[in-house]
């Protein structure tokens, strides 16, 4: 919340929590108790959802298992709320007669931010991208798509196409939720919005964000005059993302002994160098201090010289103090240079009531790049880096022998599911047949979505009838017949609602739970060695 510095104090401004906005989109009557706002509900929906609690068993950098410290997507999550909480805390306490960030939503947002993510993390999720744009030839043979469609074959893939995280969260709460789990998460959109955009809307390499999930959660997260929904506590949480990455990133190399404390601080002094030599304007008193102190703090704590560090063998200390230090110096940047952007923000735009929110706060123009982030300088080095953290870390051999692995056993299940889709669970086979209908058949949602998640099918055995005939039958009549209703059958669309509902069900599996799986569709006893 803001209000104008200087003017009527009791002019407060919803900045980021645009509520009549947000009563748009959330239809779920709330019976709340007075002690609880709905982004209270909101982290909670996602605290106890299973989604969540399978972010323990799901890969951030080092294949889970690999080492008992390493982070998985769980700790990860936490962290980062942790780091939101200290940054959003930080500017209330500084300049509450300014702003108010609500800590709730912040939190809800941080534990969120990551529950659509794959098993063995960006490779699985990489590989998902892929063939669900049609990028594997094998997969699309068995799906029976022409290698040159045409015009009508093509609009009907680009319904379907792409596969990315964050887009994969919004889809869990709004959808996944509910005919999986027969829970209705329906967070506000605020909160599905700052998950949404903690992380780009499309890969680098794709021009456009997945077409999937654009056309179907698009009126979620846009508003008046085709704005996007935005929070202050959502870019809190997203660069609150970046910071736990990189001291985490350093944690962790040093857990699994791809570095040393020594080639640690060897990687901070290369980049204080390269930083002095790239931009004369970083040059001298500009350098960052946090960054251009940490080596000589991180000495002294120790009681060591620069030489002495190299034989250091107790990592555990040194791992607490990089940490501390890292974090410390990216946080205080950025809660000082956010502040100093909101003071210019409301002095330059003359924010006093709601009605102008919108038109003066594009998320694109203005909020993204201007609001919250790191002081120029800090995230010069920052980014210097993390790029060294790349080279050495991710693309280490054993790195990258788990994100293979993780990308051969996630195709080789699509595979196999394809093949034989009998072999996915029940609930799996109630969702295939909803997609359908919503997919290419929204007319018929209306009293589709009254019904129970096997709202098509009397019990599971009808339903696997059901695919059996839609996949198989010679002789098909072209008609789904299922209880009340009657839904035309075009195979393509059939398959390639499939090809979506394995992709989700794939990403929901854990790292060990896609192993399991892969062993016994393959009838591979041995465990995989990485």
């Amino acid at each position: 919340m803001l209000c104008q510095n200087g003017s009527n104090k009791n002019s407060v401004v919803s900045f980021g929590c645009l509520s009549e906005q947000d009563k748009q989109y959330c239809t779920e009557q709330r019976n709340l108790a007075s002690y609880r706002s709905k982004f209270m509900q909101d982290r909670d929906r996602v605290l106890y959802s299973r989604p969540f609690l399978r972010l323990a068993g799901k890969t951030q950098v080092y294949g889970t298992g690999y080492d008992d410290h390493a982070r998985n997507r769980l700790t990860h999550s936490l962290e980062v709320a942790q780091i939101s909480k200290t940054i959003a805390s930080a500017l209330n306490l500084e300049y509450g007669s300014i702003i108010k960030i609500d800590l709730d939503l912040v939190e809800a947002i941080a534990l969120g931010h990551d529950i659509g993510h794959t098993p063995f993390g960006h490779a699985g999720e990489r590989k998902l991208d892929e063939i669900l744009n049609y990028e594997d030839e094998d997969i699309n043979k068995r799906l029976e798509l022409p290698s040159s469609p045409c015009i009508d074959l093509i609009s009907i893939m680009d319904k379907n196409r792409g596969f990315k995280h964050n887009w994969q969260s919004v889809r869990i709460v709004n959808d996944l939720s509910r005919d999986f789990y027969d829970f209705n998460m329906e967070l506000s959109s605020i909160t599905v919005s700052g998950i949404l955009f903690h992380s780009s809307l499309k890969f680098t390499k794709r021009e456009e964000p997945p077409q999937f999930y654009l056309d179907r959660y698009k009126k979620q997260i846009i508003v008046n005059q085709g704005n996007y929904v935005w929070s202050l506590e959502g870019l809190i949480v997203e660069i609150a993302d970046e910071i736990a990455q990189r001291h985490h990133d350093i944690e962790d190399a040093i857990s699994c002994h791809y570095l040393t404390p020594k080639k640690v601080i060897e990687l901070l002094k290369n980049s204080l160098d390269e930083l002095e030599k790239r931009d004369e304007k970083f040059k001298n008193k500009e350098i960052p201090d946090g960054f251009n102190n940490i080596l000589d703090e991180i000495l002294k704590a120790n009681d060591s010289s620069e030489k002495e560090l190299e034989e250091y063998k107790d990592t555990d200390i040194f791992l607490r103090q990089i940490s501390k230090y890292i974090v410390n110096w990216l946080v205080a940047d950025c809660v000082q240079t956010t502040a100093e952007q909101l003071k210019e923000v409301i002095k330059d735009s003359e924010i006093r009531d709601m009605n102008i929110i919108d038109d003066k706060y594009e998320y694109e123009r203005r909020i993204k790049k201007d609001i919250v982030k790191l002081s120029p300088k800090t995230a010069f080095a920052d980014k210097l880096l993390q790029y060294r953290l790349k080279k050495v870390v991710l693309n280490s051999r054993n790195v990258q022998r788990m994100d293979n692995r993780g990308s051969f056993i996630i195709r080789k299940l699509v595979l196999a599911y394809i093949t034989s889709p009998q072999q996915m669970p029940d609930k799996t086979i109630f969702s295939l047949f909803r997609e359908y209908v919503k997919n290419f058949y929204n007319e018929h949602m209306s009293e589709i979505e009254k019904e129970c998640n096997r709202y098509l099918f009397k019990d599971a055995a009808d339903a696997r009838n059901a695919l059996d005939y839609c996949l198989n039958d010679e002789k098909s009549t072209e008609i789904i017949f299922s209880k009340e209703h009657k839904v035309s059958l075009d195979k393509t669309k059939f398959k390639l609602s499939l090809l979506r509902v394995i992709a989700d069900y794939i990403a929901g599996m854990t790292d060990s739970y896609a192993e399991k799986e892969y062993r016994k569709l393959y009838a591979i006893d041995h465990d995989i060695e990485a």
